[in-house]
């Protein structure tokens, strides 16, 4: 997935002007956490003791608010699967609308997302938006899976 991107420079249909970093994923000092697109003022992605942390992330500004629930959905799953996780590891999700009016027609396009199961925690509030034109933000806390937790269990355990 293509995160960074100039502003001004054409791109992939999936490239993100607005996410830039340094590359996907690079250690903390010592030890600390991971972070995947860290840039000069946040990372896209922060992971710390089997959790994940992702900053706010929209859909395409100017877009009606059903594309831009749907763009930032796509980014939250495509964030989560580099991160080792995936939607149904998702244990909190914050929405911003500029508008609580749209507060149905977001519900629409998570519903459809999530899938019915594993729903997590979640809020909606009003908020104003950083970038103009942007109407939804969702901001996701997710486990992460510990490597224990992904192997098949031993056949010859239950003996």
């Amino acid at each position: 997935m293509n995160l960074r991107r100039k502003p001004s420079a054409p791109g992939p249909a999936r490239s993100y002007p607005h996410l830039v970093g340094t590359g996907p994923a690079s250690a903390g000092a010592r030890g600390g956490p991971e972070r995947l697109y860290a840039g000069q003022r946040a990372s896209q992605a922060v992971i710390w003791e089997g959790t994940i942390y992702l900053s706010g992330q929209t859909g395409e500004p100017g877009l009606p608010l059903k594309a831009q629930a749907q763009g930032a959905l796509e980014r939250v799953e495509t964030l989560l699967d580099e991160a080792g996780s995936d939607k149904s590891k998702i244990l909190m999700a914050t929405i911003r609308l500029a508008d609580m009016g749209d507060c149905a027609a977001f519900s629409e396009v998570w519903d459809a997302w999530i899938g019915g199961r594993d729903a997590p925690a979640r809020s909606i509030s009003e908020a104003r938006l950083a970038a103009p034109g942007s109407k939804v933000e969702i901001v996701v806390v997710a486990a992460r899976p510990r490597p224990s937790d992904l192997s098949s269990p031993c056949p010859t355990c239950d003996r």
